[in-house]
């Protein structure tokens, strides 16, 4: 548990410090103002005045870019920050007085990034597309993001493709929106990079409409945590990762995950190490060949990976892709790429499997490689705002899908299905468009919250995904405790007595025995004192079953039994409510 918790203490030590212990320069919105205030900010020899300065934005202003930021120094960080509490301070690219232009990247940034509380945009006023947001250079330099909102970039949102070593992505209550690529499919990323990661850190997370959401390919990561995040329409792969020493992905949100779907002519030929299925999570064998240092390679029975409480789903509408609605008449259409395969080739696509069978048997032979409690495609979340709203949604993505695999006579370009409008001339505002800036992530038009009572954690207690979405739950989030619920998890030392008595004043919900049964079962409840409480029966879809207790209950320990007589054998939740207090638990009906 020494590296989690010095990774912890490390990036928790950065972020508390940063702003505390530098100086502020305050900067007026405008146009070149940022750059130029940044930029201009050196001594006579070019060096930096104060490396570590920060630049304090206002709350709700507009900053325009006509020239990109150049930060270059190796050993400070660049710090851009507007008011916690405001609204998100507007970063965009536009043109120069003569029209000229726009900036082809926000930032070329040697040294570490680090952005707070900001809207930063990736097209321009003009109508054009930013290739690529912020450039890194050098090894061993971190990015860390909070509060923010980035929307609309073309490629990538961090490029680490010059840092050979040592790199930090820390994305913390913070949203990539719309990204595109019309290029090629695996485009529309957050970050890139194909050499070892030393940490990267994403926690209540979104990231929507992406081709890929992190490439890390062919490399190693020291430590990947990616703990209540929502990926939401992903082309490609929300994750596309091979090699961890420590990897938790837990109390995450797949939503049409890889919608282009698996073709064997394609994945055989090199797309996964083995010629497999990718599947929405992978594991593979740590070689030398993927350290920086080869010397660092270690067994795999050292290394730890935990898989628990994720939800993948896909919209039943894409079956009109994947079965074949959009082919040629009598026959799979043919791909016209020229890589990975030689020459044309059919395609004939499938949904991600959840993982694939070299993947499996990691989970299987290792007993410090876990996964548990995960929902592959038998649990909707209802989400308030669906990743796919309609079959004529599916048929503008099944034209840009095929088009990515180079049937080049089919493209739609208007994008109907991203969630915002596209357009860098309008700020988005609280639930609109078209307004004056919005303070959180929660005030945007689009609702990622899942509405189904069973998508909750059992690690946690909270709803699975990106809490940002939810005010109350966002608002009693913790990361420290939340990440100590993960590492317990890990452990197997998260019983339901700790959890309730640390953070649920007292209330807990056993686990109903016997299960499975096959006619009735006796579930139980403890009280801390006389309250209302509620205990309801839901199945997979989120249907409420049974109502078994609404009522008020005295101090002590409760057992009520279930008959399922007039109920079909399958998966079932059952969670129990008093105020703010809530837990979920599975049952089992084997008849």
């Amino acid at each position: 548990m020494m590296k989690q918790l010095l990774a912890f203490l490390v990036l928790m030590f950065s972020c508390s410090t940063l702003l505390t212990a530098q100086d502020t320069l305050d900067v007026a919105p405008g146009q070149a103002t940022l750059e130029t205030a940044i930029n201009n900010d050196v001594n006579a020899d070019g060096s930096r005045k104060n490396p570590n300065r920060v630049y304090k934005l206002e709350s709700g202003g507009a900053y325009l870019m006509v020239s990109k930021i150049i930060f270059e120094d190796a050993s400070a960080t660049l710090t851009i920050v507007s008011p916690e509490g405001g609204k998100k301070a507007l970063i965009v690219p536009s043109v120069d007085k003569d029209g000229n232009g726009p900036v082809q990247t926000i930032g070329d940034i040697t040294g570490s990034l680090k952005l707070k509380n900001l809207y930063v945009v990736g097209k321009s006023t003009a109508g054009h597309f930013i290739d690529g947001l912020f450039y890194m250079h050098t090894d061993n330099q971190r990015v860390e993001t909070e509060n923010c909102v980035f929307d609309m970039v073309y490629r990538t949102y961090f490029d680490y493709m010059d840092v050979s070593d040592g790199a930090v992505l820390k994305t913390v209550n913070t949203y990539f929106r719309d990204l595109d690529d019309t290029e090629q499919q695996w485009g529309a990323r957050v970050m890139e990079i194909k050499s070892p990661a030393d940490t990267i850190w994403m926690e209540n997370t979104t990231i929507s409409n992406a081709g890929i959401g992190l490439v890390m390919q062919g490399s190693v990561v020291d430590f990947f945590y990616v703990n209540h995040c929502s990926f939401i329409n992903a082309f490609r792969y929300p994750l596309l990762v091979h090699y961890f020493e420590e990897g938790y992905i837990t109390n995450n949100l797949f939503v049409n995950g890889n919608m282009m779907g698996e073709c064997p002519n394609i994945y055989k030929s090199g797309q996964d190490p083995d010629g497999l299925h990718h599947g929405m999570i992978t594991v593979d064998t740590l070689e030398a060949g993927h350290y920086y240092n080869p010397g660092d390679l270690i067994s795999m029975d050292d290394v730890k990976v935990y898989v628990a409480d994720n939800i993948n789903y896909y919209n039943p509408l894409l079956d009109h892709y994947y079965n074949g609605e959009y082919n040629d008449v009598g026959d799979y259409p043919v791909s016209q790429l020229g890589w990975f395969v030689t020459g044309v080739v059919p395609v004939e696509n499938t949904p991600t499997v959840w993982m694939n069978d070299r993947t499996a048997a990691f989970f299987t032979d290792y007993a410090n490689i876990k996964e548990e409690n995960n929902h592959n495609y038998d649990l909707d979340p209802q989400l308030v705002t669906p990743g796919i709203a309609s079959k004529e949604v599916v048929d503008h993505m099944a034209s840009y899908m095929r088009n990515r695999y180079g049937f080049y006579e089919e493209l739609v370009l208007d994008r109907n299905w991203n969630f915002g409008d596209r357009d860098a001339l309008t700020v988005p505002g609280i639930e609109t468009e078209d307004g004056n800036g919005i303070y959180k992530i929660s005030d945007l038009v689009e609702d990622f919250t899942p509405q189904n009572a069973a998508a909750v954690s059992n690690i946690d207690g909270f709803k699975i995904g990106a809490l940002h979405w939810i005010d109350s739950e966002m608002a009693q989030w913790d990361s420290e405790k939340g990440m100590k619920k993960v590492l317990q998890g890990y452990d197997g030392t998260l019983g339901v007595e700790e959890r309730i008595n640390e953070s649920q004043h007292g209330f807990s919900l056993g686990q109903n025995h016997p299960n499975p049964f096959s006619a009735t079962t006796s579930i139980s409840f403890t009280v801390p004192r006389s309250s209302h409480v509620t205990l309801k029966v839901y199945d997979v879809a989120g249907r409420e079953v049974t109502t078994l207790v609404d009522g008020v209950r005295s101090t002590g320990t409760h057992s009520i039994e279930l008959d399922a007589s007039g109920l079909h054998r399958g998966l079932y939740f059952y969670r129990l409510k008093s105020g703010e207090f809530s837990q979920t638990r599975k049952l089992i009906l084997a008849k």
